[in-house]
C-alpha cells in the first residue's frame, strides 16, 4: 500500500504534456522527493504544468523548488505553468514574496 507522502507528488500527462500534480501538504519532509521528480521534468525540458487543485499546504521549501523548476524550464524555452491554483498556494508565495515571481499572470492557467 502507498502511503500519503508517495502519493503526494506525481507526474502525469495531459495532451503529451508532464502535469506535476501535488497532493495534501507539500514540505520538507518530502523535499529530497519533490527534488528529485524536479529534476527529471527539467531533464525532459517540455512545457510543463503544476496541478495544485489539491494542495492542502505548502512550505518554502516546495516553493523554492518549483521556483527553480521554473527558471530552469524558462532557461529552455519552455513554461511551468499552474492549474487551479488554491488560496493557501497563493497566500504562501504572497508570505515568501514571491508571488510576482512564481504567480506571474503569465504561469497560471
Amino acid at each position: 500500500m502507498e502511503t500519503e507522502q508517495q502519493r503526494a507528488i506525481d507526474v502525469t500527462e495531459h495532451n503529451g504534456k508532464p502535469v506535476l500534480v501535488l497532493r495534501g501538504t507539500i514540505d520538507v519532509m518530502l523535499a529530497e522527493q519533490f527534488h528529485q521528480t524536479a529534476c527529471q521534468l527539467a531533464e525532459r525540458g517540455e512545457d510543463t504544468a503544476v496541478g495544485c487543485e489539491s494542495i492542502k499546504n505548502i512550505d518554502l521549501s516546495a516553493l523554492q523548488i518549483l521556483l527553480a523548476l521554473k527558471e530552469e524550464l524558462r532557461d529552455r524555452g519552455k513554461n511551468l505553468t499552474f492549474r487551479e491554483v488554491p488560496e493557501v498556494f497563493v497566500e504562501q508565495c504572497r508570505l515568501a514574496s514571491l508571488s510576482h515571481t512564481l504567480l506571474s499572470e503569465a504561469t497560471i492557467g
